[in-house]
């Protein structure tokens, strides 16, 4: 099993960020109705959303909120 170095995770959780805002905006929710649901606060969200997720296990929690598989949250779109 290969581990990918940390650069790499790093950037997966960057495209993460912006990942869970279009998955968001696609559902019509807010960030405070993500925040609730997440039982956090808006300020969080926001944070993730421009920063990424910092952990695997809040990355699966949101992608168990916007229904969505976690793998999908760390997919960049722009490479083929």
């Amino acid at each position: 099993m290969r581990i990918k170095n940390s650069s790499s995770m790093m950037r997966a959780m960057k495209v993460s960020g912006q990942k869970i805002r279009q998955i968001r905006k696609v559902l019509g929710m807010s960030t405070a109705q993500l925040a609730e649901k997440a039982q956090v606060t808006r300020q969080a969200v926001e944070s993730w959303e421009r920063d990424g997720v910092g952990t695997f296990s809040l990355l699966e929690k949101i992608a168990n909120i916007l229904g969505v598989p976690e793998k999908l949250l760390m997919e960049d779109d722009t490479q083929p």
